[in-house]
């Protein structure tokens, strides 16, 4: 006697409605598959949002003052592994906080992003 339960015969039928949906999530923002974009969308955004958070507290750890420093050193280095290195403590001092501005910036635009 033959097993009827084979994994083809478990599976539901899919209508053609189904399928647009999946295809076009757009068209119907309430689906389930447009739904579940948008949570990927927003893991997406929240995790971005909290490695900006973490660059935040890292540059925030540094203290760049003639005061604390009589140095500080900047580095760069490329894909082809060329290194440009900058010394210069007003310079140094001037980029961090540059990043500093950015990373809010861009940690602003994000949290614009994430809505329920």
């Amino acid at each position: 006697m033959k097993n009827k339960n084979t994994a083809q015969n478990l599976e539901p039928e899919i209508s053609l409605e189904v399928i647009k949906s999946e295809i076009e999530p757009e068209q119907n923002p309430d689906s389930l598959p447009s739904k579940i974009q948008k949570v990927q969308q927003l893991v997406k955004y929240v995790e971005h949002f909290e490695r900006l958070n973490q660059m935040e507290k890292s540059l925030d750890g540094l203290d760049i003052s003639a005061n604390k420093f009589r140095t500080a050193t900047l580095s760069f280095t490329d894909v082809r592994g060329e290194v440009f290195e900058i010394n210069h403590l007003q310079l140094v001092g001037d980029v961090v906080e540059y990043l500093r501005n950015r990373i809010s910036d861009r940690r602003d635009e994000i949290a614009a992003q994430i809505q329920f």
